[in-house]
């Protein structure tokens, strides 16, 4: 008699996942330029700041990343990662063979945050990893003289596109485990306890500044991820919008006020950062189902 062997399913959630590819692209300074200064003026074009990541490869020679306010020199087989809505230009002191590779794409997995402005020498596997998306890079479209768009070759690699999201996926992994076996203190939530711990961070902020006026860009950049990702996530896990529960908090504060204290509900409004006390009278109604007097009264 044989009995059958059991066979179990496994769901796999997976710690980083690259969404899209919007660029990729050799930066070359060779010999194009006769001094720093004319560099850093044909190169202004450079600066940049968008909502996507960026990583950047030197393939040969050095060049000077500004990130923020960082100067970082970039020798050969250096990456670095700009984080989504981080500061960054590229340029070179000299003319000689400086060349750097350089892909854009979309991640907004929660392990990447750690790799904002983080920048390593490669080795071993995440020096492979990088090969490959450049060797598959070269396979799949057309990098000479390209445009702003990328452009696949007539004849390009099969499965390309796919071959570059993957070899990036095991560029984030293996400097994420390069990292985390230096530091024993990161550790990864599951996706449930990082949204919740990221709203409590949010919920923390937005708790401490409701004396301010404070904007969507504000919050995000308290985390450092972008508005799309953050107010999903908000929503997600508390039903309401980021500035309707800033909203309720503030009318929550000013019946504390109007209770504990001897301030009028205009000396109120302005404190909690209303400009018009109309619309302050109109958000506490609307939270309390009574005006501000009334509620005092009662």
């Amino acid at each position: 008699m044989y009995l059958m062997k059991k066979y179990f399913r496994h769901k796999i959630e997976s710690l980083i996942e690259i969404k899209e590819l919007i660029d990729l692209e050799y930066l070359d300074f060779t010999g194009k330029y006769s001094s720093y200064d004319e560099m850093r003026k044909a190169w202004k074009i450079r600066d940049e700041r968008h909502n996507f990541w960026e990583i950047c490869f030197v393939e040969s020679g050095s060049i000077e990343c500004m990130v923020d306010d960082n100067e970082i020199r970039l020798d050969q087989g250096d990456l670095i990662f700009m984080a989504p809505d981080q500061f960054h230009n590229f340029t070179s002191r000299d003319s000689n063979l400086n060349r750097a590779f350089v892909a854009c794409f979309t991640c907004v997995s929660p392990p990447s945050k750690i790799l904002k402005g983080y920048r390593l020498s490669l080795c071993g596997d995440s020096l492979a990893a990088m090969k490959h998306i450049i060797n598959e890079t070269r396979g799949t479209f057309v990098l000479e003289g390209k445009d702003d768009e990328l452009v696949a070759k007539e004849k390009p690699y099969l499965g390309g596109r796919q071959m570059i999201l993957l070899y990036l996926d095991i560029l984030f992994l293996t400097v994420l485990r390069t990292i985390t076996s230096e530091d024993k203190r990161i550790e990864f939530l599951s996706s449930h306890n990082f949204k919740a711990n990221l709203v409590k961070i949010l919920t923390d902020y937005i708790n401490q500044k409701l004396y301010d006026k404070i904007t969507l860009d504000d919050v995000c950049r308290c985390i450092a991820y972008s508005k799309s990702f953050v107010c999903a996530i908000f929503k997600e896990q508390t039903g309401e919008t980021i500035f309707a529960y800033y909203n309720r908090q503030k009318i929550e504060e000013a019946k504390r006020l109007l209770a504990e204290t001897d301030y009028s509900a205009s000396m109120i409004s302005k404190k909690l950062g209303f400009s018009d006390p109309k619309y302050f009278n109109t958000l506490f109604k609307k939270y309390t189902a009574m005006t501000p007097i009334a509620y005092r009264r009662s």
